[in-house]
């Protein structure tokens, strides 16, 4: 089992930590707040999608910001687990182009996307990095004997109650092909290799980023936190580019860019 792990208990700690050494869990990088980040910074994309999407971008494409949010997002899990990262997964699963460079120069081998649009392999090679397509669970859905790689993910609106109980179940359930790790069912799985700009079609797995973004206040707090980071970003400037002088605005801002307290706007 491959778990994105938010805030980890501390009575908890060392026993993901026994199950990691064993290779039974294997623990994924995830953002604190679970930011959704092509939506905050890259609305722009064309597959970055909802409905009523204006037809003027909110927001221009921001490297800056989704490498410093990766880069804390990597401090935090080595703070945790004392061992570097494998895979990133962000809910819910888009991919966008500048993931590879970044994620390979953060030491990852994986990130978690959503379904391809081609199914002619089930892993894509890109950039140096392996773009994982997941699909939502479904209690409908019959598996073959390759390698599939299920989601439950409890920070879709509405469905953390049914993912919990899906993913309960699916454990306790006798599986002839058992449960491996993302990064041992890379080691069979079939792979192609695939420029970037050919997996801009992978859509999430939930579909489209209507649930965050359809809304007009969700609109609104979206271009708001780009101004945001603009704002932040001339800050900085004065600071001379100290990022330990500006800490406290940005992460006063990052406390605010919460995706959870975004779906009910």
């Amino acid at each position: 089992l491959t778990a994105a792990l938010g805030a980890l208990p501390k009575a908890l700690e060392e026993k993901a930590k026994k199950l990691s050494a064993e290779g039974r869990l294997e623990a994924a990088l995830r953002a604190q707040g679970d930011p959704v980040l092509p939506l905050f910074y890259y609305p722009g994309e064309q597959s970055v999608s909802w409905q009523n999407k204006p037809s003027t971008p909110i927001a221009s494409n921001d490297q800056y910001f989704l490498a410093l949010r990766l880069a804390q997002a990597k401090d935090a899990y080595i703070k945790t687990f004392a061992i570097p990262p494998q895979g990133l997964v962000n809910a819910p699963g888009g991919f966008l182009a500048d993931y590879p460079p970044l994620t390979k120069a953060l030491g990852l081998k994986w990130t978690a996307t959503g379904p391809a649009a081609s199914a002619a392999a089930a892993v894509f090679e890109c950039g140096g990095i392996y773009a994982v397509p997941f699909v939502k669970y479904s209690s409908q859905a019959v598996y073959g004997s390759t390698p599939a790689f299920i989601v439950f993910d409890e920070t879709l609106p509405g469905e953390r109650q049914e993912t919990r109980e899906g993913l309960l179940a699916s454990l306790s359930a006798k599986s002839e092909s058992g449960w491996l790790t993302v990064s041992e069912a890379l080691k069979i799985a079939v792979s192609t290799s695939a420029a970037p700009n050919e997996l801009s079609a992978a859509r999430p797995w939930s579909g489209d980023y209507t649930p965050w973004a359809a809304a007009p206040a969700q609109t609104g707090a979206l271009a708001a936190f780009a101004k945001t980071r603009a704002d932040l970003m001339l800050y900085l400037n004065e600071k001379q580019g100290d990022y330990k002088a500006a800490r406290n605005a940005f992460e006063a801002y990052f406390a605010a860019e919460d995706t959870e307290r975004l779906t009910h706007l």
